[in-house]
Protein backbone atom coordinates (compact mmCIF):
# COMPACT_ATOMS: atom_id res chain seq x y z
CA UNK A 1 0.00 0.00 0.00
CA UNK A 2 2.92 2.37 1.02
CA UNK A 3 4.49 1.78 -2.28
CA UNK A 4 1.65 2.08 -4.42
CA UNK A 5 0.98 5.87 -2.50
CA UNK A 6 4.45 7.08 -3.36
CA UNK A 7 3.45 5.89 -7.35
CA UNK A 8 0.58 7.96 -6.63
CA UNK A 9 2.31 10.82 -5.17
CA UNK A 10 5.32 11.02 -7.68
CA UNK A 11 2.60 10.78 -11.12
CA UNK A 12 1.15 13.64 -9.13
CA UNK A 13 4.28 15.80 -8.81
CA UNK A 14 5.07 15.09 -12.30
CA UNK A 15 1.94 16.46 -13.81
CA UNK A 16 2.10 19.86 -11.26
CA UNK A 17 3.74 23.36 -12.44
CA UNK A 18 6.44 22.66 -9.28
CA UNK A 19 10.01 23.98 -9.49
CA UNK A 20 12.47 21.86 -10.29
CA UNK A 21 16.36 21.81 -9.45
CA UNK A 22 18.10 19.45 -12.63
CA UNK A 23 21.84 19.16 -13.21
CA UNK A 24 23.48 18.34 -16.74
CA UNK A 25 25.03 15.58 -17.55
CA UNK A 26 28.96 15.29 -17.86
CA UNK A 27 30.02 12.76 -20.25
CA UNK A 28 31.37 9.77 -19.40
CA UNK A 29 34.62 8.58 -21.47
CA UNK A 30 33.67 4.93 -21.62
CA UNK A 31 29.92 5.68 -22.31
CA UNK A 32 30.85 7.52 -25.94
CA UNK A 33 28.45 7.80 -28.62
CA UNK A 34 25.45 6.27 -26.09
CA UNK A 35 22.15 7.27 -27.30
CA UNK A 36 20.92 7.94 -24.20
CA UNK A 37 23.53 10.97 -23.49
CA UNK A 38 22.20 12.49 -26.45
CA UNK A 39 18.48 11.92 -25.61
CA UNK A 40 18.99 13.75 -22.09
CA UNK A 41 21.11 16.36 -23.43
CA UNK A 42 18.58 17.16 -26.59
CA UNK A 43 15.98 17.68 -23.99
CA UNK A 44 18.13 19.97 -21.50
CA UNK A 45 19.18 22.21 -24.76
CA UNK A 46 15.49 22.33 -25.78
CA UNK A 47 13.88 23.04 -22.12
CA UNK A 48 16.84 24.08 -20.35
CA UNK A 49 16.59 21.59 -17.71
CA UNK A 50 14.83 17.99 -16.85
CA UNK A 51 12.54 16.71 -14.68
CA UNK A 52 9.76 14.35 -13.71
CA UNK A 53 7.34 15.21 -16.16
CA UNK A 54 10.05 14.36 -18.59
CA UNK A 55 9.58 10.83 -18.12
CA UNK A 56 7.02 7.86 -18.47
CA UNK A 57 7.79 5.75 -15.62
CA UNK A 58 6.42 2.17 -16.71
CA UNK A 59 6.98 -0.17 -13.42
CA UNK A 60 8.98 -0.20 -10.63
CA UNK A 61 11.77 -2.20 -10.35
CA UNK A 62 13.17 -2.56 -7.29
CA UNK A 63 13.71 -0.57 -4.05
CA UNK A 64 16.07 0.01 -0.92
CA UNK A 65 16.53 1.47 2.05
CA UNK A 66 15.95 5.40 0.95
CA UNK A 67 14.23 5.12 -1.80
CA UNK A 68 12.56 3.08 -5.07
CA UNK A 69 13.96 2.61 -8.43
CA UNK A 70 11.70 2.96 -11.32
CA UNK A 71 11.91 1.92 -15.28
CA UNK A 72 11.15 4.82 -17.11
CA UNK A 73 11.02 6.22 -20.79
CA UNK A 74 12.19 9.39 -21.58
CA UNK A 75 9.19 11.23 -23.56
CA UNK A 76 9.54 11.65 -26.92
CA UNK A 77 12.56 9.20 -27.36
CA UNK A 78 13.52 5.38 -27.26
CA UNK A 79 15.94 6.31 -24.43
CA UNK A 80 15.24 4.24 -21.48
CA UNK A 81 16.55 4.66 -17.65
CA UNK A 82 16.55 3.51 -14.02
CA UNK A 83 15.33 6.17 -12.08
CA UNK A 84 16.00 6.66 -8.27
CA UNK A 85 12.98 8.56 -6.20
CA UNK A 86 13.26 10.08 -2.98
CA UNK A 87 11.41 11.00 -0.82
CA UNK A 88 12.39 14.36 0.58
CA UNK A 89 10.09 14.09 3.94
CA UNK A 90 11.22 10.67 4.65
CA UNK A 91 14.72 11.43 4.47
CA UNK A 92 14.50 14.28 6.66
CA UNK A 93 12.75 12.20 9.02
CA UNK A 94 14.91 9.33 9.27
CA UNK A 95 18.16 11.32 8.88
CA UNK A 96 19.14 10.27 5.59
CA UNK A 97 19.41 13.56 3.54
CA UNK A 98 23.24 13.50 4.00
CA UNK A 99 23.24 9.19 2.93
CA UNK A 100 21.27 10.69 -0.23
CA UNK A 101 23.59 13.34 -1.16
CA UNK A 102 26.63 11.18 -0.21
CA UNK A 103 25.37 8.33 -2.87
CA UNK A 104 24.45 11.25 -5.80
CA UNK A 105 28.50 12.31 -5.60
CA UNK A 106 30.13 9.45 -5.45
CA UNK A 107 27.89 8.21 -8.37
CA UNK A 108 28.87 11.46 -10.37
CA UNK A 109 32.29 10.88 -9.78
CA UNK A 110 32.51 7.01 -10.91
CA UNK A 111 33.11 6.35 -14.48
CA UNK A 112 33.32 2.32 -15.15
CA UNK A 113 31.95 -0.35 -17.26
CA UNK A 114 31.36 -2.49 -14.42
CA UNK A 115 28.78 0.02 -12.27
CA UNK A 116 26.00 2.12 -13.70
CA UNK A 117 26.22 5.72 -15.21
CA UNK A 118 24.79 8.67 -13.62
CA UNK A 119 22.96 10.31 -16.55
CA UNK A 120 21.43 13.24 -14.79
CA UNK A 121 20.09 14.37 -11.21
CA UNK A 122 17.23 16.37 -10.89
CA UNK A 123 14.55 17.67 -7.36
CA UNK A 124 11.50 18.42 -7.23
CA UNK A 125 9.67 20.25 -4.05
CA UNK A 126 8.81 16.47 -3.22
CA UNK A 127 11.39 13.86 -4.38
CA UNK A 128 15.32 14.08 -4.89
CA UNK A 129 15.79 12.16 -8.33
CA UNK A 130 18.68 9.85 -9.79
CA UNK A 131 18.56 9.54 -13.26
CA UNK A 132 21.04 6.21 -13.97
CA UNK A 133 21.54 3.58 -16.31
CA UNK A 134 18.77 0.67 -16.90
CA UNK A 135 21.03 -2.79 -16.93
CA UNK A 136 17.95 -4.83 -18.28
CA UNK A 137 20.10 -7.90 -18.37
CA UNK A 138 19.40 -8.08 -14.59
CA UNK A 139 21.99 -9.03 -11.88
CA UNK A 140 24.79 -11.88 -11.62
CA UNK A 141 23.07 -13.35 -8.18
CA UNK A 142 19.68 -13.56 -9.68
CA UNK A 143 21.01 -15.14 -12.81
CA UNK A 144 23.00 -18.00 -10.61
CA UNK A 145 19.67 -18.71 -8.86
CA UNK A 146 18.10 -19.76 -11.84
CA UNK A 147 20.95 -21.74 -12.52
CA UNK A 148 20.92 -25.68 -12.39
CA UNK A 149 21.70 -26.36 -8.55
CA UNK A 150 22.23 -22.88 -8.40
CA UNK A 151 25.32 -22.59 -9.75
CA UNK A 152 27.34 -21.63 -13.18
CA UNK A 153 28.95 -24.21 -15.27
CA UNK A 154 32.76 -24.61 -15.63
CA UNK A 155 32.11 -23.54 -19.35
CA UNK A 156 29.73 -20.44 -18.15
CA UNK A 157 31.89 -19.65 -15.42
CA UNK A 158 34.93 -19.54 -17.95
CA UNK A 159 32.93 -17.43 -20.20
CA UNK A 160 32.00 -14.56 -17.89
CA UNK A 161 35.43 -14.84 -16.29
CA UNK A 162 37.12 -13.86 -19.59
CA UNK A 163 34.36 -11.30 -20.34
CA UNK A 164 35.28 -9.44 -17.11
CA UNK A 165 38.76 -9.80 -18.00
CA UNK A 166 38.14 -8.14 -21.40
CA UNK A 167 36.04 -5.12 -20.48
CA UNK A 168 38.04 -4.80 -17.39
CA UNK A 169 41.56 -4.45 -19.37
CA UNK A 170 39.69 -2.34 -22.35
CA UNK A 171 38.86 0.07 -19.66
CA UNK A 172 41.81 0.86 -18.62
CA UNK A 173 43.03 2.12 -22.52
CA UNK A 174 39.84 4.22 -22.05
CA UNK A 175 40.43 5.82 -18.53
CA UNK A 176 44.16 6.15 -17.99
CA UNK A 177 45.37 7.09 -21.71
CA UNK A 178 48.57 8.35 -20.32
CA UNK A 179 49.68 5.22 -18.32
CA UNK A 180 48.18 3.10 -21.58
CA UNK A 181 50.17 5.36 -23.82
CA UNK A 182 53.57 3.90 -21.75
CA UNK A 183 52.37 0.08 -21.84
CA UNK A 184 51.18 0.84 -25.15
CA UNK A 185 52.30 -2.69 -26.70
CA UNK A 186 51.96 -4.73 -23.90
CA UNK A 187 48.82 -3.68 -23.07
CA UNK A 188 47.71 -3.96 -26.78
CA UNK A 189 48.58 -7.31 -26.87
CA UNK A 190 47.18 -8.37 -23.69
CA UNK A 191 43.77 -6.92 -25.15
CA UNK A 192 44.08 -8.74 -28.31
CA UNK A 193 44.49 -12.35 -26.02
CA UNK A 194 41.65 -11.59 -24.16
CA UNK A 195 39.28 -10.48 -27.26
CA UNK A 196 40.33 -14.09 -28.85
CA UNK A 197 39.42 -15.87 -25.84
CA UNK A 198 35.92 -14.12 -25.13
CA UNK A 199 35.42 -14.72 -28.54
CA UNK A 200 36.15 -18.82 -29.15
CA UNK A 201 34.05 -18.59 -25.97
CA UNK A 202 31.40 -16.71 -27.24
CA UNK A 203 31.20 -18.92 -30.14
CA UNK A 204 31.71 -22.10 -28.27
CA UNK A 205 29.16 -21.41 -25.56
Amino acid sequence: MQNDNMNNHIHNDSNESSSSTSVAPVLRPHTGGDVRWEAINSVISRDGEIGLSHFRLLKRIGYGDIGSVYLVELRGTNAYFAMKVMDKASLASRNKLLRAQTEREILGLLDHPFLPTLYSYFETDKFYCLVMEFCGGGNLHTLRQKQPNKHFTEEATRYLTIKLLYIGVKSISVEHSLIAHELLPSLSMIIWSVEVLANYFLENA
